[in-house]
């Protein structure tokens, strides 16, 4: 029995109960971040995703960190006709971020993450405006879900003294 625990150990396995204490600490810890203001319509959007996954339940009133993304926007012109007007189109929202303590002004992590939706561009404006407007919106889930993830795997590892 012995053995197998070590070897279990050796391969990083973690027990359940250990992980779920690992993952409270990283949610107390996402929970003392201030999101920064973000410009423009797909800033606000990002914003409102980043603060319902990291904040719940409202800004922090004494945030231990301070969180500020810029955003960057393109597109990509797919399905091309023969008279060269394109059907379909790639929408790509890159996001770099930094995560900093507010006390010291300490830059603790960078980071950039991308997403890339497609969206159909039709002989409607209103109808391709309608699709472009919900890739952003899908983009910016995206966005705030892989910033999450970098964050609470940051904020949960073990400091060094």
């Amino acid at each position: 029995m012995v053995a197998v625990m070590t070897l279990v150990s050796a391969c990083g396995f973690q027990p359940f109960h250990e992980r779920q204490q690992a993952d409270a600490g990283a949610a107390s810890a996402l929970n003392q971040i201030l999101i920064s203001p973000l410009p423009e319509r797909l800033g606000q959007l990002l914003r409102m995703e980043l603060a319902n996954r990291l904040t719940p339940k409202g800004p922090p009133p004494t945030p231990v960190y301070l969180l500020n993304v810029k955003l960057s926007e393109s597109k990509q012109s797919l399905g091309v006709r023969k008279d060269a007007t394109a059907t379909r189109a790639n929408l790509i929202i890159t996001a770099n971020f930094d995560l900093l303590d507010k006390q010291a002004g300490e830059k603790l992590l960078s980071g950039k993450v991308r997403s890339i939706n497609s969206y159909n561009i039709l002989d409607a404006e209103f109808a391709t405006l309608s699709a472009e407007s919900d890739a952003r919106r899908r983009a910016a889930r995206d966005l705030a879900a892989e910033i999450q993830s970098r964050l609470g795997m940051f904020l949960s590892r073990p400091t060094t003294n």
